[in-house]
């Protein structure tokens, strides 16, 4: 056998098996640089993915911060509403119908509109919320979940590689 070598000593390695570990050592090596420019690349779109994702949610925070001030105003409203009757009787505005009937209406007036506008933030919210969980979920994807043509970034990202090493 060719590979066999008619030296004494078993440690070595015989000469004839030098070019070929050579060569599968340089193609195991190329192949293993291969995947990991491969993993770096799908890292970056990965982290492109969550900075995307990071700037919706701070949008949402941004949205979501008007609601500690709609539940003041509702809670203050709330309290005024409670204080009505000894507010007209300390001002002595008892006999103007129309002042008295505004006072008792603004109150719940505030409250609902501050309601009103804490639902609007949550819902807004939600929506930005929700886009940001679908950016990761629409990249990431695998192409039989969504359709045949569709490739998620991570699968892009090795069609290109295979493309260019092959």
């Amino acid at each position: 056998h060719p590979f066999i070598s008619k030296s004494s000593s078993s440690s070595t390695l015989p000469i004839e098996t030098v070019p070929v570990t050579a060569s599968i050592t340089i193609g195991s090596k190329y192949i293993g640089k291969v995947a990991v420019v491969d993993g770096k690349e799908i890292a970056a779109n990965t982290i492109q993915c969550a900075a995307e994702a990071e700037a919706l949610l701070a949008n949402a925070e941004r949205v979501k911060a008007i609601t500690p001030l709609c539940v003041g105003a509702g809670a203050t409203a709330a309290s005024l509403s409670l204080l009505a009757p000894t507010i007209i009787e300390a001002l002595n505005i008892g006999n103007s119908v129309q002042f008295v009937t505004e006072l008792y209406l603004f109150c719940p007036l505030v409250s609902v509109l501050a309601a009103a506008v804490a639902n609007l933030a949550l819902e807004e919210t939600r929506g930005f919320a929700t886009r940001a969980i679908n950016i990761g979920v629409q990249r990431f994807a695998k192409s039989g979940l969504v359709e045949r043509k569709w490739l998620s970034s991570s699968e892009q990202v090795q069609k290109n590689s295979k493309s260019k090493t092959d």
